[in-house]
């Protein structure tokens, strides 16, 4: 089966599509608008005819309109059975040439609306499942560790205040420390240093790195945020990349679980300095991290502890580990080998982030 797949899409397939393309007459396309109609019918026809099927498919199924909507966009466009027909029916006598052209255009179009409106569909019907995962109380395991003298009475405080049962709880004098421990277990994970009572925070900072979004356990460490956010009555301002953005407006947006947030757009970790300009007193931040060979892991995450020391020392700081399945075997090849960042980069981003930093304590000086 292999081999004969293998040779039917490298060759038999490329055949047949340049062979369709041959017959196509260009130069039908500038004798009149009739050709133009024919394939305006056409694409009407299918559109309605598929839309029906997908409307009657909902009724019949009981499917949410969402679901509806990803049907007809997976079932519209099928380029290669209607390729087959109508170059059978044109080599049979059947159709004329004009037939055959109305039919490429047709293919066009809707293979081009097929493909929004399926990746529309498909992603708001990932984010609704995703937000059926989140509720108030956490069924999973959590690990809260403390660093710099932050006391077991403050990690308690904050798992109330955040409502998380099942949590395990540990101190340590220092964040790299902390994450070597973090390293070992595949919990959802975070470490906290505590500069200020967490009653007084007023606003919490978060920087949410590239493909967060697609990290397995992204929309628990959004809901322990939302919660935690809720209880202290402090506002949220996400840094984050365009496509995590849109998750996170979302998830900020549901009935029942509604969070007053701003956002701002960072293209990538090395942006997220722009976050130390926007700090104020009774602040809080938090950075989303990630473990090695998850999706959103970044090597400048080692970099953490010193940028935190650095540019955060005087304002509350949470690190957040979505939880990691190290069990199920299905982390993706791909990312077991993730390359640490080159010594170039790491010298241009710290001049980066002293340049930020720089700029930041002259408009504090102003």
């Amino acid at each position: 089966m292999g081999r004969i797949n293998f040779i039917g899409n490298t060759i038999f397939v490329p055949i047949f599509l340049m062979g369709v393309g041959l017959m196509v007459d260009i130069h039908t396309f500038h004798a009149g608008w009739w050709i133009i109609l024919i394939a305006l019918v056409m694409i009407i026809t299918k559109l309605a005819g598929k839309w029906l099927a997908s409307w009657a498919g909902q009724r019949l199924f009981h499917l949410l309109p969402l679901e509806r909507q990803l049907m007809f966009g997976l079932t519209h466009a099928t380029a290669a059975g209607t390729l087959a027909i109508v170059t059978i029916g044109y080599q049979a006598g059947f159709f004329n040439a004009e037939i055959l052209n109305g039919a490429i255009v047709m293919i066009l179009v809707l293979c081009t609306i097929s493909s929004f409106v399926t990746e529309h569909a498909a992603k708001e019907l990932a984010l609704l499942e995703d937000a059926k995962i989140e509720n108030d109380s956490h069924s999973n395991e959590w690990s809260l560790i403390g660093v710099n003298n932050t006391m077991r009475a403050n990690l308690e405080q904050l798992a109330t205040f955040s409502q998380l049962p099942n949590t395990h709880y540990a101190e340590c004098d220092e964040t790299a420390e902390a994450q070597t421990m973090i390293e070992h277990n595949s919990r959802t994970s975070i470490i906290y240093k505590e500069q200020q009572p967490l009653n007084t925070i007023s606003r919490i900072l978060v920087a949410v790195p590239r493909y967060a979004e697609k990290e397995q356990d992204f929309i628990s460490c959004f809901g322990f945020i939302r919660r935690l956010s809720g209880q202290i009555g402090a506002k949220v301002t996400f840094f984050a990349t365009a496509e995590a953005r849109q998750a996170l407006k979302a998830f900020s947006n549901r009935p029942g679980k509604f969070l007053r947030a701003s956002y701002q757009e960072i293209e990538d970790w090395e942006d997220v300095m722009m976050m130390a300009r926007e700090t104020k007193h009774n602040d809080l931040v938090v950075f989303l991290s990630a473990r090695q060979s998850t999706p959103s892991y970044n090597p400048l995450f080692a970099q953490l502890p010193s940028m935190l020391s650095r540019f955060y020392a005087d304002y509350s700081q949470l690190i957040v580990y979505p939880e990691q399945d190290t069990e199920s075997g299905t982390q993706d090849i791909i990312l077991t080998d993730i390359p640490q960042a080159s010594s170039t980069w790491r010298i241009v981003t710290k001049i980066k982030q002293g340049l930020l930093h720089l700029i930041h304590r002259i408009q504090l000086r102003q």
